[in-house]
């Protein structure tokens, strides 16, 4: 202390607020890093998403930009699972790929430098009778189940297919494929993905719409390829229970167990050498 009081009160002074300082700087800079590791900053929104191979991506909770599941990359799921307040920014979501049911009904991968979670297939029913429709115009083959009935329509071909249960509210269901053309269904749009199916990946639209006591509930899968762009869209036609009279309301048709084949017809579809010069 003798030391430090024969200094002039100028050098006193100078030495107190370099103290000063330095204390200061080094309790601000801990502090900084203990605010950075108890909450990661998220600065831009595009590097969580970006990806170059499969194994880069995971399925993660979705939080506030999704229904259930979105696709992050794996180097950021601790900074992910850190701020759910910074991902409530728009410009955040935008850039995550939404699904619509749970964790375990996806799988992640990484689709054009993206991470986006595809729902995984699904393969429960017996094919080995069904028939096959072959397109050699427009290049593409799928199976359906026998007893089928192709039509033509101005929108293109049209699979009609046996219901799975009788006497229901359920009128028919029928698979319409459209090609490079406006497709037969324009039901307001519910909800939209990118799934997986037969090695494709497809844009699956769900569209709803009524008219005088009918309900067409659609799911329409779209793929481009060389060009052209193919429409799948599959449809429930069914009453509205509510408008039957009750003396002879049918039973309410299982829309789980009718939907059932969709996938799995929609798992046959594959492209085929175009013929004809076409």
């Amino acid at each position: 202390m003798n030391f430090f009081q024969d200094f002039k009160p100028e050098i006193k002074t100078f030495l107190i607020v370099a103290l000063v300082a330095v204390i200061l700087s080094v309790g601000g800079i801990l502090l900084l890093k203990k605010i950075q590791k108890e909450k990661p900053e998220i600065t831009v929104a595009k590097p969580f998403t970006a990806c170059v191979s499969d194994d880069e991506c995971i399925v993660v909770p979705a939080y506030y930009c999704c229904i259930e599941a979105s696709a992050i990359n794996k180097n950021y799921e601790e900074a992910y699972s850190n701020n759910p307040e910074t991902i409530k920014d728009p410009d955040f979501c935008a850039v995550i790929e939404c699904g619509d049911a749970d964790l375990n009904s996806y799988t992640a991968q990484c689709v054009n430098n993206k991470c986006v979670p595809i729902r995984k297939e699904t393969k429960t029913l017996d094919t080995s009778t069904w028939q096959t429709y072959r397109n050699d115009e427009f290049g593409f083959e799928l199976q359906y189940p026998s007893g089928g009935k192709v039509i033509k329509t101005s929108y293109g071909p049209r699979i009609m297919l046996l219901l799975a249960e009788e006497g229901t509210n359920l009128s028919e269901k029928y698979l319409d494929i459209a090609i490079d053309g406006p497709s037969a269904h324009t039901g307001g749009l519910v909800s939209s993905e990118q799934v997986s199916s037969g090695g494709n990946l497809f844009m699956k639209e769900i569209r709803s719409g009524a008219a005088a006591g009918n309900i067409y509930d659609t799911e329409s899968y779209l793929i481009n390829y060389e060009g052209r762009k193919y429409n799948l869209s599959f449809t429930l036609h069914s009453g509205n229970i509510g408008h039957y009279d009750p003396s002879i309301r049918p039973k309410e048709f299982n829309k789980d167990q009718e939907k059932k084949v969709f996938d799995q017809i929609l798992s046959t579809f594959r492209f085929t050498p175009i013929k004809n010069g076409n």
